[in-house]
């Protein structure tokens, strides 16, 4: 057996070649900022590593020796930041990257993890593809499972039909599910796709990585810590495990057991593959394909990881887009992103000394199947798949009737279920109900085809003397099921086509007794599916609902739809078509049909063709003809139940029904049966909910049939303000409930909710721009004078958040005249606390003291507690600013009593906050570390987007004094990224300030001057006089190095005359200390003295 070339990097090659830490950090960055990454920015980085290493001997040698044979290269440390440097990337002169050469396989391999190993059983290779797709994951986070899933099947095909090889693919991404198949079905190879997320927390030395599953009861994201995901493997044979995620092979370089790859590893699973960085959807489904096709020519799990690497040099090959633009031929960094973690390089996944149970043949006599259209690949439904799909594997349900709107892919997602009972060795057989077919044909010739030589005569003998249909199909299943061990499914397609449109039920006799025999024979094995757009009466088995999909699901057919490629690339539109079309599967047809060659990019023509493609699935849903049938009630239960925008429990639908508040359930469930109104389960509030679609709620509106009067949507608005109230306090259903009102014509009630429930949650998550444009403008001309002066004041509060101080004080001046008017003196306090900070923003603090101590004496006086918390923190930071700083520290502790005492946690994140400032000030980084700690914690606990940013911006600050520049970088970052979402531009300001000094420190002065000029531009935009302090007093240090003396002086110049102006205490005596330094007199004189020369030169230019 071949031996590995064991490469093992010095103990000092850290020490020795610092630069390559920070080159992987840099290319890591490039990843994260979705930057084009190309082989020759990868080159100088391999080149690197493989110098670090040594002369190359060993690698002559080895390969020499190896012959013919592919040489194994194994990169061997015990050191977890040597061993986290981007090997894959390793350049060698003449054979060039080795983790792409045919000649080598590249893996690592850490001595330090010793514990115990799987046993290696007999094959067949039993594999699980394990898949994790949330619901509320956004279109930029859209996997292709689908394709994935395919790119797999069709590289393990031979393997399967053959028996080498077992898989197991669930369209159920849930985490206890993924415990269940580990240990029922013992894999030996896990692949598990979807995202994983690595979080370094510094603060408190916790890192972890995680994958994202879908939970339990919602399908939304759910987060699984590497602990608990390692845990799921004990007690398994598993001996190889693909992460094909996001992030899962990062670990932090201070401890391997950190990272999704390491925590298994240390599990024990002899070989774990994980993904140093994001990769393209497109590179993972070509990545899985090719990894599978090397594994099962028996090859060693190195030599398909090399192979796989190879597939993906050029991942954009076959993209259009990419050909036009000329990058399909760049790799984009995609190979060297899978790392492989091996405890033995050429351990076998299984042992391949067994003798293989190839698969049953394929029935080819099975004619029914040709009945049946379905789609190429099956996309989407996993919320619906999660809820039935196991059931029905299981033998839990036998039976299950599939209703929905014509469109909405009721077949399409049957034949899903059925592909999963084929794959478990189920013979399926399909009878449609299509006008256009013939089921008594397909009952008496297709499916008899499909008897073996065995049975075909005793079939013959048994009907010649029966002519009755049914009786002639039970002679026919009972064969069926005897000749398949008992797994056989049916499934009854379009039974609408024979349903009455009155009653819904079934009007051919034969056909229901048909499916009356099916049902009765679900003890004999059979499993039966049926299909329709209406619901059978008096039916007592399973009914699943295909309502709205989620637009996840949508958008992913839309990009299989021969679409406009602009058209895709417009989310407005897409969301639109989505909500007109109700997410129908068939309107997008008729929609994409219709924008053949035609200019998509203008609005009239994408309307027009919506429009068209809207009426053309009401025609098709037969609208009319099932309107026609309902009777009076139910019409009219349908037109009051438009007067709900959103889906609502049974009890809403009471609230707005004619005259008894039970007359509407039965109605509703005639409606429900015929897809004039759909059932959705909300998992949150764990109720079932309903509401008229927008296709049939356009479609009302075309016919005529009246809009629900003012009353109706006064009583649905009130509904909705109950709800609000006493049960869903949420900012959703704030929202909802704002809608509602209005609609009603009831605005003042309207602005209350906004006041009272909207602005908090939206403030605190820093939603500035959002509160402006949509919520507080109008509640701005309310008619109540109270109502009128708390939006006032919030609008100005807004206003300063986004750093229009002018703005920002006139409504707050506004505000507090209406509040003196009408002697509101809770709002008179806020009021002045709220102008205080715009004075104090500009460095005004004379004037800034001056209204606060105006508000405290106010709060105080009426008992406001929570108000005086707020002033009293305020005040503080006016002696922060001076520089008193045992003053501020008094009015700190008295502030978070109060906070602390009332349960104030948004104030009591502040000022724990701010009470750091005062021990960084004081050079007590510890204890300011500590208060940083606690006021983070709070704040992301109750979601203070504007608190956290400027939290990890003050954590910086403490790793930077301690010369810890990478952690104070990345804090930074995570600051600024939160303060550019939210729109903060003091606290960007300040944060592109802080980075400067990074890069300063570290002696790239052009990087840093380039932070200080945008964060400059910030604060002159929006008056920030003190921020301008911080940032000119910094650029004067850069233009300094730069031995530029002129911008230098001119920079500090500017500083004194603007903290002069303001008294700025910190910046004044930086300016002093300064001074002796460029021979200027001790103190602020010299100052003076050079801007006085200034202005004289300036007066006689």
């Amino acid at each position: 057996m071949l031996s590995p070339l064991i490469l093992i990097p010095s103990a000092d090659l850290l020490d020795n070649h610092p630069y390559l830490s920070s080159q992987a950090k840099e290319l890591s960055q490039a990843y994260a900022e979705k930057k084009v990454v190309t082989d020759n920015q990868l080159k100088p980085i391999g080149s690197a590593l493989w110098s670090a290493l040594g002369d190359g001997v060993e690698l002559q040698q080895a390969k020499h020796q190896a012959g013919q044979s592919i040489l194994p290269i194994v990169i061997e440390s015990d050191i977890p930041a040597i061993l986290q440097l981007p090997w894959e990337m390793l350049w060698h002169p003449e054979y060039g990257f080795l983790a792409l050469h045919k000649e080598f396989t590249l893996s690592r391999s850490s001595p330090a993890i010793k514990v115990h190993m799987p046993d290696i059983e007999t094959g067949p290779l039993r594999i699980l593809l394990f898949s994790s797709l949330p619901d509320d994951l956004d279109e930029t986070d859209q996997l292709q499972i689908e394709e994935e899933q395919a790119g797999v099947l069709e590289a393990l095909g031979p393997w399967l039909q053959s028996g080498h090889v077992v898989i197991e693919m669930p369209d159920d991404g849930r985490f206890s599910l993924f415990e269940e198949l580990l240990h029922s079905f013992r894999p030996h190879l896990v692949w598990l796709s979807g995202h994983g997320v690595f979080s370094k927390d510094l603060l408190n030395h916790n890192h972890k990585g995680y994958f994202l599953f879908e939970d339990e009861e919602s399908g939304n994201g759910s987060l699984v810590d590497e602990n608990t995901l390692a845990g799921a493997f004990s007690g398994t044979a598993v001996q190889g495990v693909i992460l094909s995620a996001c992030q899962s092979g990062k670990a932090i370089s201070s401890d391997l057991n950190n990272g999704l790859m390491y925590a298994l590893a240390q599990k024990g699973i002899p070989h774990v593959i994980g993904m140093r960085e994001s990769i393209f959807d497109r590179a993972g489904v070509q990545f899985a394909k090719t990894f599978f096709s090397g594994l099962l020519q028996k090859r060693e799990i190195a030599q398909a990881l090399q192979q796989a690497r190879q597939a993906i040099t050029m991942p954009m090959r076959d993209d259009e887009h990419a050909k036009r633009y000329r990058y399909a031929d760049l790799s984009f960094g995609q190979w060297c992103l899978p790392m492989l973690l091996s405890r033995e390089h050429n351990r076998s996944i299984i042992d391949w000394h067994f003798m293989p149970q190839p698969m049953g043949a394929v029935n080819r006599r099975n004619r029914s199947v040709k009945q049946l259209s379905l789609p190429e690949r099956f996309i989407g439904r996993r919320r619906e798949l999660r809820k039935i799909q196991q059931n029905f594997r299981n033998n839990q349900e036998k039976v299950l009737l599939l209703i929905g709107a014509g469109g909405m892919g009721k077949t399409a997602f049957a034949g899903k279920l059925l592909d999963t009972l084929k794959s478990d060795g189920y013979e399926v057989f399909y009878i449609s109900i299509h006008p256009n077919h013939d089921w008594r044909k397909t009952i008496s010739s297709r499916i008899p085809f499909s008897l073996d030589d065995k049975r075909r005569p005793v079939y013959d003998n048994e009907i010649s003397d029966i002519h009755d249909i049914v009786d002639r199909a039970e002679c026919l299943f009972v064969l069926l099921l005897e000749q398949f061990d008992g797994k056989v499914a049916l499934l009854y397609d379009n039974i609408e086509s024979v349903q009455d449109p009155l009653t819904c039920a079934i009007t051919d006799r034969d056909l229901q007794r048909l499916i009356d025999l099916s049902l009765s024979m679900q003890e004999d094995g059979l499993h039966v599916l049926l299909t329709s757009r209406w619901a059978l009466p008096e039916w007592k088995e399973p009914v699943h609902p295909l309502g709205k999909p989620v637009y996840r699901d949508f958008l992913a057919v839309a990009q299989q739809q021969k679409l406009p490629k602009s058209f895709l690339r417009e989310s407005k539109r897409l969301r639109k078509a989505y909500d007109v079309l109700n997410g129908n599967y068939r309107a997008l047809e008729f929609f994409s049909a219709a924008l053949q060659n035609m200019d998509a990019g203008e609005e009239e023509v994408f309307l027009q063709q919506l429009q068209k493609a809207e009426a053309e699935i009401q025609v098709d849903m037969a609208l009319e003809k099932v309107w026609r049938h309902r009777t009076a009630e139910e019409q009219e239960l349908l037109r009051r139940m438009t007067a709900f925008e959103v889906p609502v429990a049974l009890e809403g639908v009471q609230k707005i029904a004619m005259l008894d508040p039970q007359q509407p359930v039965e109605a509703m469930e005639t409606l429900l049966s015929v897809s004039l109104i759909e059932r959705y389960y909300n998992p949150k509030w764990k109720t079932d909910e309903f509401l008229v679609s927008s296709l049939v709620r356009s479609w009302l509106e075309k016919q005529g049939v009246a809009k629900p009067e003012q009353e109706l949507l006064q009583q649905a608005a009130t509904y909705h303000e109950w709800l609000l109230e006493y049960e869903r306090n949420t900012l959703d259903q704030a929202i909802t409930t704002h809608t509602a009102l209005m609609s009603a014509g009831m605005d003042e009630k309207a602005h209350r909710i906004t006041l009272d429930w909207i602005v908090g949650p939206m403030n605190m998550a820093g939603m500035y721009q959002t509160l402006l444009q949509t919520w507080l403008l109008p509640a701005c001309n309310s008619a109540d004078q109270q109502t009128l002066a708390e939006a006032l004041g919030q609008t100005g509060k807004q206003y300063h958040h986004v750093g229009e101080y002018d703005t920002a004080l006139e409504y707050l001046k506004r505000s507090l005249a209406i509040c003196e008017e009408i002697g509101d003196k809770k709002g008179e306090g806020a009021t002045l606390n709220n102008i205080s900070q715009i004075y104090d923003a500009r460095g005004e603090y004379d004037t800034a003291l001056e209204y606060l101590k105006r508000s405290l004496a106010i709060r105080q006086e009426i008992g406001d507690k929570q108000g005086e918390g707020v002033t009293l923190n305020n005040i503080s930071q006016i002696y922060h600013a001076r520089g008193e700083y045992d003053s501020a520290l008094e009015y700190l502790k008295r502030s978070l009593a109060i906070r602390q005492e009332i349960g104030d946690k948004q104030g009591e994140g502040t000022t724990l906050n701010n009470l750091s400032g005062i021990y960084h000030a004081r050079g007590e980084y510890d204890s300011a570390l500590e208060y940083l700690k606690r006021s983070l914690a709070i704040r992301q606990e109750i979601g203070d987007k504007q608190g956290e940013g400027a939290t990890l911006n003050n954590i910086s600050l403490i790793y930077r004094v301690r010369g810890e520049y990478d952690s104070a970088l990345e804090y930074l970052k995570r600051s600024l990224a939160i303060q550019q979402e939210i729109g903060d531009k003091q606290g960007e300001g300040t944060t592109l300030n802080n980075i400067s000094l990074i890069y300063h420190a570290r002696g790239d002065y052009e990087t840093a001057l380039e932070y200080l000029k945008r964060s400059l531009a910030i604060r002159q935009e929006i008056g920030d006089s003190s921020g301008l302090c911080a940032t000119l007093f910094n650029m004067g240090h850069i233009y300094y190095q730069n031995k530029d003396l002129s911008n230098a002086v001119l920079s500090w110049v500017k500083v004194y005359r603007i903290a002069s102006n303001i008294n700025l205490a910190q910046a004044l005596q930086a300016l002093a200390a300064l001074a002796p330094r460029h021979g200027l007199p001790e103190g602020l004189e010299g100052w003076e003295m050079l801007a006085k020369q200034m202005d004289e030169q300036q007066k006689q230019s």
